[in-house]
């Protein structure tokens, strides 16, 4: 797991802080710049909905993944199914984040026991 990054943020003039990582921080970096949107109103709308004791760091990623979710469908509706299988290379990507210095101790998996499903899909496939 990549190093969480603590930020303060505000919420209808209240300073509070969350903790996300890199990369989540920067897909919600990058949903405020294509929605013209400043970070602290997606919190406060985040905020204003009923949240079912789930807390506002865990909403927060449930609206990026759904955001992303709902670009790709879009993007695979437009193309069709021409577009590659994206999960060995998101596999990949995960493989060489950057890890905290805990998790370089943690034992990692050897390779062999990803999927044979899952290690031979190719971009062609």
């Amino acid at each position: 797991m990549t190093k969480l990054l603590n930020r303060v943020i505000i919420i209808n003039k209240r300073r509070t802080s969350m903790r996300l990582c890199q990369e989540e921080w920067g897909a919600l970096d990058n949903i405020c710049k294509y929605e013209k949107i400043n970070r602290n109103k997606i919190f406060e709308i985040l905020e204003s909905l009923p949240d079912y004791g789930l807390g506002l760091t865990y909403l927060t990623r449930l609206f990026m993944l759904m955001y992303y979710q709902d670009v790709a469908r879009e993007v695979l509706c437009k193309r069709g199914s021409s577009l590659p299988h994206r999960a060995s290379k998101i596999f990949d990507k995960i493989e060489n984040l950057p890890h905290t210095k805990e998790n370089n101790k943690a034992k990692r998996l050897p390779k062999s026991t990803v999927p044979s499903s899952i290690a031979t899909i190719s971009p062609n496939s």
